[in-house]
């Protein structure tokens, strides 16, 4: 029977998480994030993009940080990635290229543990 709130007796959910897919890194994930469709990942200090194609996923590119991310927010085709240790880094993801691209580096920027960006509408000269 099911308990208080509708979840089962026991305490167990119905739902259940379905693995899409595996990699093997040769390294602790320190961030993810989506990005455009794709999904940025930290290994150490490399930045990888995957891609999902035909049910696997392909890697689409990738960017040495110079640090190991702790942390990495997205927005359009940027990338906002935080290191525990030395501060921030803003790289942006050239489709045709098929590379990152460092747009602004802060060394001397507090740790980051967590980052995140936003987009200020009321700036009359948005960045492209």
């Amino acid at each position: 029977g099911a308990a208080e709130g509708g979840a089962p007796a026991g305490g167990e959910s119905r739902r259940r998480l379905k693995l899409l897919f595996e990699q093997e890194e040769r390294g602790p994930v320190t961030a993810l994030a989506a990005m455009q469709g794709m999904l940025l990942c930290a290994v150490g200090q490399k930045i990888s993009i995957w891609k999902a194609e035909r049910g696997e996923l392909r890697p689409a590119g990738f960017h040495y940080a110079g640090f190991t991310a702790s942390c990495a927010a997205t927005l359009g085709n940027y990338a906002l990635l935080g290191d525990a240790c030395r501060g921030l880094q803003l790289v942006a993801w050239s489709k045709e290229k098929k590379c990152f691209e460092a747009r602004s580096q802060r060394r001397d920027a507090a740790s980051a543990f967590a980052c995140e960006m936003t987009l200020d509408e009321a700036d009359p000269n948005p960045a492209n």
